[in-house]
């Protein structure tokens, strides 16, 4: 997708899995948007990264932004938005490596977002269009948006019981029509 990128894919899965051990830093494996699949997770697991972060589609597409880059919208908006969900491809990796440090991202757009990432297994959650504008305006617009996810995500702890992020974890997580 990026100008002048590499087309050649061929044992990159093995290399990049090789990396812990001969960078001696912390890494943390990210997809870039489409959702970081099983198959990726069962390879990568056990092998020294300090987390997965699964960046399911529902995020920035960055297909779309190389697209933009380019100046062109040669690629079909369903390419774009292809993927794995955030929500499938965390359930999934807990249940491939269960071990593992998740990080939740793409489409984290409020702390009640934040709060069913947590209790469907993610340690930690990245979000980035909600703070975009803010941080066009100023350091104090983007302390107000933290504020409101601080207190969404308290008022999802409140109703899910929860007294801490911890406690999130194993919550059942349904969504609107979900049967009892």
């Amino acid at each position: 997708m990026q100008v002048g990128g590499d087309e050649d894919f061929r044992g990159l899965l093995g290399r990049v899995a090789e990396l812990p051990s001969r960078v001696g830093v912390p890494l943390v494996v990210k997809e870039v948007g489409h959702g970081l699949d099983a198959s990726t997770v069962r390879h990568l697991a056990g092998r020294g990264f300090a987390a997965l972060d699964v960046a399911g589609a529902g995020g920035t597409s960055w297909a779309r932004v190389e697209s933009w880059v380019r100046g062109d919208d040669t690629v079909a908006d369903d390419l774009v938005e292809w993927g794995i969900p955030t929500r499938e491809a965390l359930q999934q990796a807990r249940a491939i490596a269960p071990g593992e440090t998740y990080i939740a991202s793409g489409g984290i757009r409020s702390g009640l977002d934040v709060a069913k990432a947590l209790a469907l297994g993610a340690s930690f959650c990245a979000i980035a269009l909600p703070l975009l504008k803010p941080a066009m305006d100023s350091a104090d617009a983007v302390e107000t948006v933290l504020r409101r996810f601080i207190g969404e995500l308290k008022i999802a702890m409140h109703v899910a019981g929860a007294e801490s992020l911890a406690a999130l974890k194993g919550v059942e997580v349904r969504e609107r029509g979900d049967q009892p």
